[in-house]
């Protein structure tokens, strides 16, 4: 592959990466995990009714969202990786 290339695939899998991170957070504020989490912080109560808690903030977990990220940060690290070892080996 062609150097121009592999920095086009970098820079497209870094902006995947940047809008699945911002539509996770946009699916925790909406699915309320972070109202849930924030329980963890308030009170001594929580930790009676901690199981029920934690089943609640892993129901409320975007797991669609979770995944896009977690793929779509695998893409960048490889382009970011193929990247580097062809532009080293350019260089040599």
């Amino acid at each position: 592959m062609k150097i121009s290339s592999l920095v086009a695939l970098a820079l497209a899998s870094i902006a995947g990466l940047v809008a699945s991170c911002i539509y996770v957070w946009d699916m925790l504020a909406a699915s309320g995990f972070v109202q849930y989490a924030s329980l963890i912080f308030s009170d001594g109560a929580v930790l009676a009714y901690s199981k029920d808690l934690a089943l609640t903030l892993i129901e409320s977990l975007p797991a669609l969202g979770i995944a896009l990220v977690l793929s779509a940060a695998l893409v960048s690290v490889g382009s970011v990786w193929s990247f580097f070892r062809v532009f080293r080996q350019a260089s040599l």
